[in-house]
Formats: C-alpha cells, sequence, structure tokens
C-alpha cells in the first residue's frame, strides 16, 4: 500500500496469520500468504535433538496438546502433537513445523522475519541461546544463504550482537518491548541493524523520526486495530506486524483508496439443519463470509423432498456479490 507522499506500508504476517489459523504452523503461514503479507514472522525454539521448531512459548502447553518446555523432546516425539485443535477443530491435526519446512514454504514467495526466543532477555547469553542461533544460522545457509530473504530478529540483544559477530552480512532486527531498558535505535545502529521492531506504544513521531534519520526502518507489533494501525501511519512507520493481514490490508485500501490484492476465494454450498447457506472460503477453508440462500422444496412421490439444482446453483451465484463486499 503507497500513501500520497510515496510511502509504502509493509504488512507483517505474525506468526503468520496468527487470527485466521493456528499462530506458527504451515497452515498459519499458508493465510498469512493469501492475505498478501509482504513478510512472514515466525518464532522458533529448539528441540532436543536440535531441530529448530516454530513455538512462541517456551512449553508446548498453550498451544498443542503436548506439555513441558519444548526442548525435552525430539523432533520424532514432536511432529506427532496436534499444534492446531486448540484454535479451532477445524486444525485438528494440524502438526508443528520447523524452520526448514517454514523456509520452504515462505522464502520464494516473502521474505521471512525468524524471531529467536531466547532464554533471557538480556545480560549474557546462555549456553541454550547460543546453540539456538548457530542452529538457525547454519538452517539459512543451507537452504539458500543469509544475505537474500531473511531477517533474524530478537528481543536478545546480546544475542544479536553475537548474530552479527557470526554472520556479517546477516540483516538484523531489533525488537523493543514495553519493558525492555536501553535505547533501540541506538542498539541498532551499534550492531548495523536494518530495522527495529518496537512495540506500538513506543512507536511515535520521535522514535519513529530517530531511527529514520539512522537509517532504520520502523515496524511495530502488534497491529490489529484500525486505530492503532492509522496512528502507526500517521507516525511515519514503515510498517506493522499484524494477526490479520487481510484484514489490514482492506483497512487500508478503504482509507487510502487503493484496490487491496485479490485473494484465493472458494464459493461453496453448505446445506446443514440451519438451512442452505452460500459461503466463501479461502484455499485452507477457513470460512471468511457466508449468507443465507433461500431454496424452495418440493415433495415427490413418496414424501421425499428434494431441491433443483439449477436453482440452488442461481441462488448461490445471487449472494455471491455481496460475500465479496463481506470479505
Amino acid at each position: 500500500m503507497r500513501f500520497g507522499d510515496g510511502r509504502r506500508l509493509i504488512i507483517v504476517g505474525h506468526r503468520g496469520a496468527a487470527a485466521r489459523a493456528p499462530e506458527n504452523t504451515a497452515a498459519s503461514l499458508r493465510a498469512g500468504l493469501e492475505g498478501g503479507a509482504d513478510a512472514i514472522e515466525i518464532d522458533v525454539g529448539l528441540a532436543a535433538d536440535g531441530r529448530i521448531v516454530l513455538l512462541h512459548d517456551t512449553t508446548l502447553d498453550r498451544t498443542t496438546d503436548g506439555r513441558g518446555p519444548l526442548g525435552r523432546l525430539s523432533w520424532r516425539d514432536l511432529e506427532t502433537l496436534d499444534a492446531g485443535s486448540w484454535f479451532s477443530e477445524r486444525y485438528r491435526g494440524e502438526g508443528l513445523l520447523d524452520l526448514d519446512g517454514a523456509l520452504a514454504l515462505v522464502r520464494g514467495r516473502v521474505p521471512l522475519i525468524v524471531e529467536i526466543k531466547a532464554g533471557a532477555r538480556s545480560g549474557r547469553l546462555s549456553r541454550a541461546d547460543r546453540l539456538l542461533l548457530e542452529a538457525v544460522l547454519a538452517a539459512l545457509e543451507r537452504t539458500g544463504g543469509i544475505e537474500e530473504g531473511v531477517q533474524v530478529s530478537s528481543a536478545h540483544w546480546r544475542l544479536l550482537e553475537e548474530a552479527r559477530a557470526l554472520a556479517p552480512s546477516l540483516s538484523l532486527a531489533v525488537t523493543a518491548g514495553l519493558s525492555r531498558r536501553g535505547d533501540p535505535v541506538d542498539h541498532a545502529v551499534r550492531i548495523g541493524a536494518a530495522a527495529i521492531h518496537p512495540h506500538r506504544l513506543l512507536a511515535g513521531r520521535s522514535l519513529v523520526a530517530r531511527a529514520h534519520e539512522a537509517g532504520l526502518e520502523v515496524i511495530p507489533y502488534t497491529v490489529n486495530r484500525a486505530r492503532e494501525l492509522f496512528g502507526l501511519v500517521e507516525a511515519g512507520a514503515d510498517g506493522a506486524f499484524t494477526d490479520d493481514p487481510a484484514a489490514i490490508r482492506r483497512l487500508l485500501s478503504r482509507r487510502y483508496g487503493e484496490p487491496a490484492p485479490a485473494l484465493p476465494l472458494v464459493l461453496g454450498v453448505d446445506q446443514g439443519s440451519g438451512g442452505t447457506r452460500a459461503v466463501l472460503a479461502s484455499a485452507e477453508g477457513a470460512v471468511i463470509a457466508s449468507r443465507e440462500v433461500p431454496v424452495t422444496s418440493r415433495r415427490r412421490a413418496g414424501c421425499e423432498l428434494v431441491q433443483d439444482a439449477e436453482e440452488i446453483a442461481g441462488a448461490v451465484a445471487r449472494a455471491a456479490a455481496p460475500l465479496l463486499e463481506e470479505a
């Protein structure tokens, strides 16, 4: 989306599209891509056998049917877990994803931002954090290199310093939360980072202006409401992390007039106990909009109720236009 001053807002799919599908799964990454994200952000941790796994938390409890720390299980055990049904029954059986899988899905289409969730947010770098960083760099190298289509970010600034020492050409971003002490702009300049990712409440005009003077992009997190989005646009932010890239695209389109990108949609019919409905769904099967379709039935001999297929098709087609407006 470009504005009158020529700026283009970068829409980053937060954990894929965490409002549309279970976060940090293949389904969520695909939903983010379908929603028109300019980049996809993921979180990673390290399994017991050294496999890099997409997971925001240090434990499995919130987003899988597993229990305990991620680092206690090998990938063989982790890949059997259900990482989808906590979000919706539609995603029951959706598995965890490793970094190689995420790179294969995303990297050829849009940049991938790899957020490294270190065990500690400040101070010395632990052995586990160092192993995770080294494993991430190794994965990037073997799947296309570290110079194209990837960026590493972290709220552990010491980890970013180590990343710069190990990979001088790697694109880095400094994550800054509300409780973080220190100046993200100064630190980003010191380690040669390309961007800062501040909490949206920190991204006022002053911080954005200082970052721009230093040649840094400012992409705040996490932005899901219109007032948050437009406030950041006015402050001059370069982009926004969002759980729903498609919804943010629509908000920008309505405010600034540029058409939102066409999304792959499927028009279908749902005939349940509540009647017949026309349904618009994403390619992943997530229902985006639906509308009741009036269809008359007639009774055949033998008391069998039947509906005319052509009538149903025509009614669904007539319902498609307002559904597309809702979507």
